[in-house]
């Protein structure tokens, strides 16, 4: 990995740019909406299940909406591939849910009764536009992808997300 002196910006090189995207994206976009197979009477699963899809699902905000100058330490960005970045369409309190209730544990967590507890579906729907919009971006950088078997499988993802079919 490409070191940075203190207060210097990273910058990421096109090997690891390359490298991140073959190891990372693809898994990143498929767990944030597919859904496995489960048994949905076993709330364990199911709560384990929605637990995973948000983490992957705040990973993809940040990638996504986050600017190389704001970028923290050695986060990978939409823009490092050139896709120009906007905010995503959240509700502030799904943000304050994904920032706060995800992975801290908070006295705020109070504030929810047993109908707000729920994780909010408008998290994963507010985000396949935007991640549809970068993936279609990425398609047309070759050069990313390792094989044709890979860019197929990109393009399988892509027609899949589109159609609405559980992965």
């Amino acid at each position: 990995m490409a070191k940075t002196a203190r207060n210097k910006v990273f910058t990421p090189s096109t090997e690891e740019k390359k490298a991140v995207f073959h190891n990372s994206l693809w898994y990143e976009i498929a767990f944030t909406f597919g859904v496995p197979v489960h048994d949905p009477t076993d709330y364990c699963q199911g709560e384990a299940i929605n637990f995973s899809r948000m983490g992957h699902a705040r990973v993809l905000y940040t990638f996504l909406e986050t600017k190389t100058k704001n970028r923290s330490q050695d986060d990978v960005l939409a823009e490092d591939y050139g896709f120009p970045v906007e905010s995503i369409n959240l509700p502030s309190e799904d943000r304050i849910r994904l920032n706060k209730d995800l992975f801290h544990l908070t006295y705020a967590r109070l504030r929810h009764t047993p109908a707000t507890k729920p994780w909010p579906n408008s998290i994963l729907s507010n985000s396949l536009e935007p991640c549809l919009k970068f993936m279609e971006y990425i398609s047309n950088q070759r050069e990313l992808f390792y094989s044709d078997e890979e860019f197929a499988r990109w393009i399988d993802l892509i027609e899949c997300l589109k159609s609405g079919r559980e992965l």
